[in-house]
């Protein structure tokens, strides 16, 4: 017999400086990312799609393993350690819905990410089917005494 040690992902992941995941189904939990900036220690940006729309082009059977895999209950919740992350400066979320599960891991990376300047959270639209047309939350963070948050919309004239 033979037995493979998983190797770690920091060597794999140690000179990563952008990362994106899209896909991610409306029902994990987000807390996984935490690996990864751990495993990146240089890390700038991070960015998430939550979504569970598709534009029709997943495969019929592809969509009913999807179905059975999220259904279940005993999703794995991940447990992550307590580290700081200096150099991530910007997280993107496409697909953010303002509950409890989301403001748990904004206020936990908001620890683990010391040096974070920016923060893009953004509702769930698709450009090829006009999904949802929602407004975009764009909230800006200084660190230290002074906070700005900054709330832009597509009505504003702003974001035009």
């Amino acid at each position: 017999q033979v037995w493979i040690q998983p190797q770690e992902p920091v060597p794999l992941m140690q000179n990563l400086m952008h990362a994106s995941f899209h896909n991610i189904r409306e029902q994990c939990d987000l807390t996984w990312t935490m690996l990864i900036l751990k495993s990146a220690p240089h890390l700038k940006t991070l960015g998430v799609t939550v979504s569970n729309h598709s534009c029709g082009d997943t495969d019929p059977e592809d969509a009913e393993i999807i179905r059975r895999l999220f259904s279940q209950e005993d999703i794995i919740q991940w447990q992550p350690s307590y580290f700081k992350h200096c150099d991530l400066s910007m997280l993107v979320i496409h697909g953010f819905q303002v509950q409890e599960k989301f403001m748990k891991y904004i206020k936990r990376l908001m620890k683990v990410a010391i040096n974070l300047e920016e923060m893009c959270l953004l509702r769930d639209e698709c450009k090829n089917c006009e999904f949802t047309n929602l407004k975009d939350i764009r909230r800006q963070i200084r660190r230290g005494t002074q906070r700005e948050d900054r709330l832009t919309t597509e009505d504003s004239p702003q974001s035009k």
